[in-house]
């Protein structure tokens, strides 16, 4: 599938997945995208609870998971890499992108 097509079918059937669980996008070229989601454990919600208001210092910290989606064009066809942490949902869907001739959620 060439690039174009390969990046349209990321953006219809990954990318919201993407959105839904928190990630944003923190960079965009032509063949490489990076999102980024901030969570606070859940440790830092507990400590908050617990030892209130002092608790509350918990909260500035946060944990960072980034996902990098390169895309290689090799003649007619687009090798499709993700690096990084992902929801298994997401790791699901790009793995099922790469491997399907046809889009994730279409019939053939």
């Amino acid at each position: 599938m060439p690039l174009d097509e390969a990046l349209a079918d990321l953006r219809e059937y990954v990318f919201p997945l993407l959105y839904a669980r928190g990630f944003r996008e923190i960079e965009e070229g032509d063949e490489r995208l990076v999102f980024e989601r901030r969570m606070h454990p859940l440790w830092t919600i507990v400590l908050t609870v617990l030892v209130f208001p002092i608790g509350m210092l918990a909260l500035l910290y946060t944990e960072r998971e980034r996902l990098t989606v390169a895309l290689t064009a090799d003649g007619g066809e687009t090798e499709i890499e993700a690096t990084g942490s992902a929801p298994r949902a997401i790791r699901r869907a790009l793995r099922g992108l790469e491997r399907s001739p046809t889009p994730v959620g279409t019939t053939p």
